[in-house]
């Protein structure tokens, strides 16, 4: 998974590429990530355990089993609760998003504002989610 500055890198390269072959070497030598492939890295990376993150994001466990094999996408709700949960930066969790095949937040958006908001608040997923809820804006998920 690439970095902002390995990103950059990239991006200068392709600009500055004399051919198409040589703007895509990087792509024929590195398979596009997926979902799986940043959630995987991600929980590597911050030392979470599976099990925690299907309990704190509350996504039910085979399914989560297989997203995280690639076998499914997530929706875009439980991508931002898999992300949240995972205490995400915003960045990353737009990445997650675009991952998924689904919009980054946009702060135009009322419902996206919120989350936003509290992302930037660094508010745990279950307040966001009551934050939602209090505004009248489609919860994360279903509180039982």
């Amino acid at each position: 998974m690439l970095n902002t500055v390995q990103s950059n890198k990239l991006l200068s390269a392709i600009r500055n590429a004399s051919s198409l072959e040589e703007a895509l070497s990087y792509h024929r030598e590195h398979p596009e990530p997926t979902f799986s492939d940043m959630l995987k890295s991600m929980t590597k990376e911050k030392h979470i355990k599976t099990t925690e993150l299907i309990k704190q994001s509350r996504v039910e466990r085979s399914y989560f089993f297989r997203i995280k094999k690639g076998e499914q996408i997530p929706e875009r709700n439980t991508a931002l609760r898999i992300a949240l949960c995972m205490n995400c930066r915003y960045d990353d969790i737009n990445r997650f998003l675009r991952l998924s095949g689904h919009a980054p937040l946009n702060p135009e958006i009322m419902r996206d504002a919120m989350i936003i908001y509290g992302i930037s608040r660094r508010m745990p997923m279950e307040e966001i989610n009551s934050l939602l809820v209090r505004e009248n804006a489609e919860p994360l998920y279903k509180a039982k």
